[in-house]
């Protein structure tokens, strides 16, 4: 089952063949080490790989076209762009992307990925990981300059769309329609 990492209280119960999957399985699966994940030591790893070293910010690592457009972004959630200075390009991307999903209403708290982890905590299920936690920080955090400035383009690009496509993309997945979730997510790229 594909995860979705942000949705709505609305958003549940889900589906009765997730739920079926979920009962019938004696594993539970996730992209990583969720308890890990939550720790204050992970917690404290995580800023300090998401942060640019001492003397670079971000203006300096985005052309800037692409830096007054993202502080463009950051004052439509009244956000002073001096929180982001210090961080990498690929994080202060993420950051502003899920800043704009929760403007929609959407929730980590009840995305599927920790829906599930609770629930296999507490009905005893085996629980394991696919990847490690540093592996995961990883994906987000060790781009060179150009991958980076590339993503945020891409994020920003995507802000105006994000509503519809979010939309899209939950029904496809809600629905079990895997040829159009792969659209989708595709046409998003």
């Amino acid at each position: 089952l594909g995860s979705v990492h942000l949705l709505k209280a609305e958003h549940y119960p889900l589906p009765a063949v997730i739920d079926s999957a979920y009962t019938n399985s004696k594993v539970v699966a996730f992209e990583t080490d969720i308890a890990e994940l939550e720790q204050p030591e992970t917690q404290f790893k995580i800023l300090s790989r998401a942060t640019l070293p001492e003397g670079q910010t971000l203006r300096d690592q985005l052309s800037p076209a692409v830096y007054n457009s993202f502080n463009q972004h950051l004052q439509e959630f009244g956000l002073p762009a001096v929180i982001f200075d210090q961080w990498k390009p690929s994080v202060a991307a993420m950051t502003l992307e899920v800043l704009a999903l929760q403007k929609l209403g959407l929730d980590p708290e009840y995305g599927v990925d920790k829906h599930f982890y609770k629930r296999a905590k507490s009905d005893g299920k085996e629980i394991v990981s696919l990847e490690t936690v540093d592996f995961q920080i990883s994906l987000v955090t060790d781009f060179p300059k150009g991958e980076g400035e590339l993503w945020v383009k891409s994020t920003l690009s995507e802000m105006d769309r994000m509503k519809t496509q979010y939309d899209e993309m939950l029904a496809a997945w809600q629905n079990g329609d895997a040829a159009k979730l792969e659209k989708v997510l595709n046409d998003s790229m």
